[in-house]
């Protein structure tokens, strides 16, 4: 004869699920042992109802603060859900090589100070801009 069962708390369970506490932190504060929870299939079920609960709770925290202008959220957001992400400094040494390549090929044999001031009316569109 074995000892007898636990007994799970699946309000407990609910509640920390909720938190999005780790199962092992459930087991822990039922004093259980993490196997014994993945064991009970109500568990799981209950756990992952809370767990996608908690999500949706944080998801919509996140986007309440998105919508205040939390420029922060708002970028974490966009990186995370939209694939933005910041230029990396090799991505932009990468891009200046590949346009000086073009400018080189096209003034390869044109005469000296021929694009000057169209690059003069450029930098001061930049500057105004």
């Amino acid at each position: 004869m074995g000892r007898p069962k636990k007994k799970i708390d699946y309000e407990m369970v609910k509640k920390l699920g909720g938190l999005m506490c780790t199962q092992e932190e459930i087991a822990s504060c039922l004093d259980m042992c993490t196997k014994t929870l993945q064991r009970d299939p109500e568990f799981s079920l209950v756990y992952k109802k809370a767990l996608d609960a908690g999500h949706m709770s944080l998801r919509r925290l996140q986007m309440k603060a998105a919508e205040k202008g939390n420029t922060a959220m708002l970028i974490f957001l966009g990186k995370n859900y939209l694939g933005q992400r910041d230029k990396f400094v090799e991505e932009e040494l990468d891009e200046m090589t590949n346009q000086l390549e073009k400018w080189k090929r096209l003034t390869t044999g044109v005469e000296p100070g021929l694009f000057d001031d169209l690059i003069e009316k450029e930098q001061e569109v930049e500057a105004n801009n």
